[in-house]
């Protein structure tokens, strides 16, 4: 399709992330998002596809109409200071609209990314973009912050419900949004179970499922 020659061929000219090769062969691709939020703060974004790729400070959007690829420049919080890169391993992706205290009370275009060797979730709001000397071309920056887990390679991982600021996942991979209960499902590969964080409550859950699901699930492949 049109769409991903543009992946392609946009990777292979830019050379966005920091993998020494521009081969687009050679760079590790999330999973893609589709958007089609009637409340989406800009009417581009309600027909927009999202990537992410390894080793990156970007999200990606693509007009599915025009098939334009416009990486969105991802802003990491003081708190996430001794990271580099804000987001170095990104598997599942969903996008979804949230009143956010960076835009006043009006909706904004929340993409969800699941950090797998961080052992964490997080949370990227776009925001109208404060630079207009960026060398981006987006209208928007990505106000990320963590979501769940804590966002630790070595000795973050692990399964532990309850609260999100000390909630704990196991690589997780794919994702899944339920928009009218605003509960976000988050497929631990490294404990095998399946997570679901209440957005509404600020809590995550692990969800008991009859023993036999568990043959039947590819982890990898559940979105």
């Amino acid at each position: 399709s049109s769409v991903v020659s543009s992946f392609t061929e946009y990777f292979t000219v830019t050379n966005i992330s920091s993998s020494s090769s521009s081969s687009s062969s050679n760079i590790q691709f999330s999973k893609i998002a589709f958007s089609s939020l009637s409340s989406s703060p800009s009417p581009s974004l309600k027909r927009s596809l999202y990537f992410a790729v390894a080793s990156s400070s970007f999200i990606f959007e693509v007009d599915t109409i025009t098939s334009v690829v416009t990486p969105i420049p991802i802003i990491i919080p003081e708190s996430l200071s001794s990271t580099s890169l804000a987001l170095i391993s990104p598997s599942g992706i969903v996008v979804s609209a949230s009143s956010s205290s960076y835009s006043s009370s009006s909706p904004s275009t929340v993409v969800y990314v699941a950090d797998r060797s961080l052992h964490c979730i997080k949370m990227i709001t776009l925001v109208q973009s404060s630079s207009s000397s960026s060398s981006s071309t987006a209208e928007y920056d990505g106000m990320m912050s963590v979501l769940s887990g804590m966002c630790d390679a070595e000795g973050g991982g692990g399964s532990r419900d309850g609260a999100l600021s000390t909630s704990l996942h196991n690589l997780p991979s794919s994702m899944a949004f339920d928009s009218r209960r605003r509960r976000l499902y988050v497929m631990d590969d490294g404990s095998s179970s399946l997570r679901a964080i209440f957005l509404d409550h600020d809590v995550v859950t692990t969800v008991r499922l009859p023993r036999s699901t568990f043959s039947v699930f590819s982890w990898n492949r559940f979105t």
